[in-house]
């Protein structure tokens, strides 16, 4: 069982005779990772379209003398915030800063209209259900459990663990200011976009050294492909947090420049001829696509249709 503790100490009563020292419990099989410090891990990120709910549950357990109760009864809250300026997202703006949402179907319980706490009390076998949805948004996350004895907070990460950081001899990473419009994207230097699958790194490098024999240019300019943990990729500042990068929330997908040379791109690859080696090379046959208005090959291994991205 995978916990969150709240401790505390008291004495009086009937237990003049020993320590009560209760906590408060959160349960839960992660996605990927384990607690470790504190850090229950990660969490896939989730969509209307692609829902990933995680089933979990707070208990108030306590020991007398070295003998463990599990009390029934107990009020149990529980609180869910974002962490600021995590997994690249070096922004705020928009409305408001996603997170992801709190529900419960126990007896009595109470949720917030907007899904930052829920509420109730441990039923007859001691545990209080509830359910964390995570938001599309990759990012650091707090959830904090509440009773009448104190608080404890641990944090998880929303996203994906299986990403690497994508280099290659033959690369020129681009894209912490948009090519287009020239506008920092607000997610730091080319180390936060340049995340992707080993599946995706080994389809690219592929189509790198087909790329190099075919016409006798050994370096391309790669473009955005996914943030550190993946997540919603959003690089328009009036619409921060909800407009995405799309299909670049997986680490499947990567942008390769086309058109002309310039100076933040010296070697533009032609769009047609490349975009044929991606396909030739393990990328996906129909989410590959050569975007001329915006100058590059959009390179996918996968189908955006399974994974969260909307």
């Amino acid at each position: 069982m995978k916990r969150i503790r709240l401790t505390f100490e008291k004495s009086g009563g009937r237990c003049l005779c020993g320590a009560w020292v209760g906590y408060a419990v959160l349960a839960t099989a992660p996605l990927f990772g384990q607690i470790n410090g504190g850090t229950l891990g990660f969490y896939a990120p989730s969509s209307a379209a692609n829902p990933a709910p995680v089933s979990l549950a707070a208990q108030c357990p306590y020991t007398v003398n070295n003998v463990p109760y599990l009390p029934t009864g107990c009020s149990v809250s529980i609180n869910v915030a974002p962490v600021s300026q995590t997994n690249g997202h070096l922004h705020e703006g928009g409305a408001f800063h996603p997170f992801s949402k709190l529900s419960s179907a126990a007896s009595g319980s109470s949720t917030s209209a907007d899904g930052s706490q829920t509420s109730g009390v441990t039923d007859a076998t001691g545990n209080f259900y509830f359910t964390l949805t995570p938001t599309l948004v990759g990012q650091t996350e707090t959830i904090t459990a509440v009773n009448a004895f104190g608080s404890e907070q641990y944090s998880y990460n929303v996203g994906y663990n299986d990403l690497v950081f994508g280099q290659f001899a033959s690369w020129t990473l681009i894209g912490a200011t948009d090519s287009l419009t020239s506008v920092n994207t607000g997610h730091g230097g080319n180390a936060n976009n340049h995340w992707m699958t080993t599946q995706t790194y080994y389809d690219l490098t592929s189509t790198t050294q087909a790329w190099t024999q075919a016409r006798g240019n050994c370096m391309i300019c790669v473009n955005d492909s996914a943030l550190p943990w993946g997540g919603k990729f959003d690089i328009e500042s009036a619409s921060r947090w909800m407009k995405p990068h799309v299909s670049h929330d997986r680490g499947s997908a990567v942008d390769i420049a086309t058109g002309v040379a310039t100076a933040g791109c010296p070697y533009p690859v032609d769009g047609d001829k490349f975009l044929s080696l991606c396909k030739a090379n393990g990328f996906n046959q129909t989410s590959s696509i050569y975007e001329k208005t915006k100058n590059h090959d959009h390179c996918n291994s996968l189908n955006p249709a399974t994974y969260a991205y909307y």
